[in-house]
């Protein structure tokens, strides 16, 4: 999993960038830790990756998401999710983004972030397989 360095609402946390996840979701834990609170839009429920589940979600905005040099005015999810924030494709796309996952760089228009893996600040070094961390035992 990789991860960049972002700022919302003043606080800084590592979002997981996501590619599975259609949108940008941070946890109701973060939400609440703001000490200013974007707006609730609406009420919804998220799709999880499971068959037939869902998570009962908000739509907040705008929030202020900052990415290195860079602030942007989004809206988010809010659900009860274990991680901080999940960076979806909805902001990718939107900003243009690409993830090169060979050397571990997030690219911007105009920047280059790198990512941290596996919460590791070490790049991918691994190819087809092959694990970047070594492990003494075997089996």
């Amino acid at each position: 999993m990789f991860q960049v360095p972002v700022c919302i609402q003043g606080k800084i946390v590592m979002a997981v960038v996501d590619t599975a996840a259609k949108v940008t979701i941070i946890s109701d834990q973060l939400y609440e830790s703001f000490k200013i609170k974007p707006e609730i839009i609406n009420e919804v429920k998220v799709q999880t990756s499971g068959r037939e589940l869902s998570l009962k979600a908000f739509i907040v905005g705008p929030a202020t998401i900052q990415l290195g040099k860079r602030e942007f005015k989004e809206e988010v999810y809010v659900a009860a999710i274990q991680d901080e924030m999940l960076l979806g494709l909805d902001f990718l796309r939107s900003h243009k983004i690409n993830l090169n996952l060979d050397d571990g760089h997030l690219h911007m228009v105009d920047q280059t972030i790198p990512m941290i893996l596996g919460g590791k600040s070490e790049t991918p070094k691994g190819r087809q397989g092959e694990s970047t961390e070594k492990n003494s035992d075997p089996g």
